[in-house]
Order: C-alpha cells, then sequence, then structure tokens
C-alpha cells in the first residue's frame, strides 16, 4: 500500500524568506510580503506581521495534511505460486475485451482452473446465483474483478459493492481483488486520476477494513495489456499477500505500493 505521509510545518517558510533577505532581492521580498518594492521601512513592519500570521497559519493547516506517496515494490513482493479455480467477474458481454482475455490467459497459464462470470444489470440475488452456478461444489481460491474497468463508472461501483455482498452470501472463501484503471495516480508523468475509478478505489479500501478475511486488494491497471503487465499482474496475485501490499499500481515502469 503507498505510504501516508504527513506535511512538516515550520521551517520550509522562514527558510524561503530568510533566503530572498540574505541575498538582498527586494523585488522578491516585496512580491513576498506583496508591497510596492519602494515602501518605507515603517510600511514594511505591518506588512512583514502580517504575512508572518498568515504563513504561520498556512503552516499549521499544512500540518494536519496527509499526502500518498508511491514507490516501487516489485522487490518486496514475496514469492507465491497461483493455483486452484479463480474466478474472473466481468460485465455481460465484455469477457472478450481486451483485459478480461489478457487475465484469464495469464491465470490459465499458470495452472489455474479459470471460470469467468458475466454479470447484467443484476441485483444481489441474481449476482449470487450467478456465482454458485460458476463455483458449483468447489472452493475457490481468489476472484478478480473487473466489474468497475470502463463503461459506467457509477455502475462499476455499484455492481462491485454488490459483488462483495453477493460473495458472503454465498460463503466464497476466496480473496476479491478489484481492478480500476485511472484510480490513482503514481507520480507527476502518471495520467489524472478518473473520478469513477477513484471511487471504487476508495470503496475497497473501507471494504478491506470491514471484510479483512474475505478482501485480497486493489490493483490500478495500466491503459494497455501486454504480456509484462500482466506477469506483474501475476506477481501481485501469487505474492501480494505475504508482502503486505493490498494495494497496488501497474505501470510501464513497474509495480507501485
Amino acid at each position: 500500500a503507498p505510504a501516508v505521509l504527513g506535511v512538516a510545518p515550520g521551517g520550509v517558510v522562514d527558510g524561503r524568506f530568510w533566503d530572498v533577505v540574505e541575498r538582498g532581492d527586494v523585488a522578491a521580498l516585496a512580491a513576498e510580503l506583496a508591497v510596492d518594492p519602494g515602501v518605507s521601512l515603517g510600511e514594511v513592519l505591518p506588512a512583514l506581521s502580517s504575512w508572518r500570521r498568515q504563513e504561520s497559519v498556512r503552516s499549521v493547516v499544512d500540518g494536519w495534511r496527509y499526502g500518498v506517496m508511491w514507490k516501487p515494490v516489485a522487490g518486496r513482493l514475496a514469492a507465491g505460486v497461483l493455483g486452484g479455480c479463480w474466478l474472473v467477474v466481468v460485465r455481460a458481454g465484455e469477457a472478450g475485451g481486451g483485459w478480461a482475455r489478457g487475465v484469464v490467459g495469464m491465470l490459465a497459464g499458470c495452472g489455474v482452473d479459470v471460470r469467468v462470470v458475466e454479470l447484467g444489470a443484476v441485483g444481489r440475488g441474481g449476482v449470487a446465483e450467478e456465482l454458485r452456478r460458476a463455483v458449483g461444489d468447489g472452493s475457490v481460491a481468489g476472484v478478480f474483478s473487473l466489474l468497475a474497468v470502463g463503461g459506467d463508472p457509477e455502475l462499476g461501483l455499484l455492481g462491485t459493492a454488490v459483488l462483495v455482498q453477493a460473495l458472503g452470501d454465498v460463503g466464497v472463501g476466496g480473496s476479491l481483488w478489484v481492478a480500476t484503471r485511472g484510480g490513482v495516480s503514481v507520480g507527476r508523468s502518471d495520467g489524472v486520476v478518473v473520478p469513477g475509478q477513484a471511487l471504487v478505489w476508495g470503496f475497497g479500501r473501507v471494504a478491506a477494513l470491514e471484510l479483512p478475511e474475505r478482501w485480497g486488494g486493489l490493483v490500478d491497471l495500466p491503459e494497455s495489456v501486454d504480456e509484462r503487465a500482466l506477469g506483474r499482474l501475476a506477481g501481485v496475485l501469487a505474492g501480494a499477500g505475504g508482502s503486505g501490499e493490498d494495494q497496488v499500481a501497474l505501470r510501464a515502469s513497474g509495480v507501485f505500493g
């Protein structure tokens, strides 16, 4: 999971001010204090006092905020082997999509018994029935949901929530992994976060706290499907449980958590 960092108040503000003073940069100091460069010292002092108060308040407020930092995690993923039966849950008619085909092929290549579950606009009871039909009398090692990837963002969120409930109704014991695409941004070079995908990401964080025994994690997928991305996904699904990584972003440059 990404690290949550507190924003330290204080010294940054003073450091910026005294750096301008030491450089003797009158124009920069005037801009910082929002005064005319030609004002007298008597006019500067009230402005300086006001600036100091404002910056102190801003520093305190910044100290209440948190930032999220993503770091490469590939080297920290525990070695593991995929196996057993996995359900790949997609929207009705999307089993032939790029990511759906890629994930099914990747899991099958790892020796997994893959069962695709296509869900239409059905309620909790209907989803539970589809799951029972797919599982039968067998046990499930894991569930990978692509319901939130693409399409209507509200349906993606609603479908994911209903799936979580239905899995509990049916008694599926395998860990649920929920995929998004554009749900998080791992750095400045990354794309803009998609609001609808971020909603699913937020829901997943709550589900992880309320249903730890059935939760696997969140995986934010890259835009395109290729063998390298699928290989990294296999590593996440096989080994993330051993490393504690349950919030992961796959990018062209690697795996971030």
